[in-house]
């Protein structure tokens, strides 16, 4: 999910090691990272529970996530191909 929130389309990685790789290049950033991860986990108020779905998926109860990560772990967006969606809603044909 990380991987989807730090790179844009135009600049994205081919994998999530290039992703890595990146991030450890840039040692200002990665300090940021660290830091914006500490304080951000000192504001959860509480952790989401795990739920069983009919069908396999990362996303979690009541948890917070932006339209990419939902994308993603619905499994619609892969780091190979990121299809348009423009609508407010759509169907995942499987």
């Amino acid at each position: 999910m990380l991987h989807l929130s730090l790179w844009e389309d135009s600049y994205r990685p081919g994998s999530l090691s290039e992703s890595y790789q990146r991030i450890q290049k840039n040692p200002a950033l990665l300090e940021e990272l660290r830091y914006l991860l500490e304080l951000k986990l000192g504001l959860i108020p509480s952790i989401a529970p795990p739920v069983e779905l009919p069908i396999a998926s990362e996303l979690h109860l009541h948890a917070l996530y932006t339209r990419n990560e939902i994308l993603a772990a619905l499994g619609y967006w892969t780091l190979e191909a990121r299809p348009d969606v423009r609508r407010d809603a759509f169907s995942l044909n499987h």
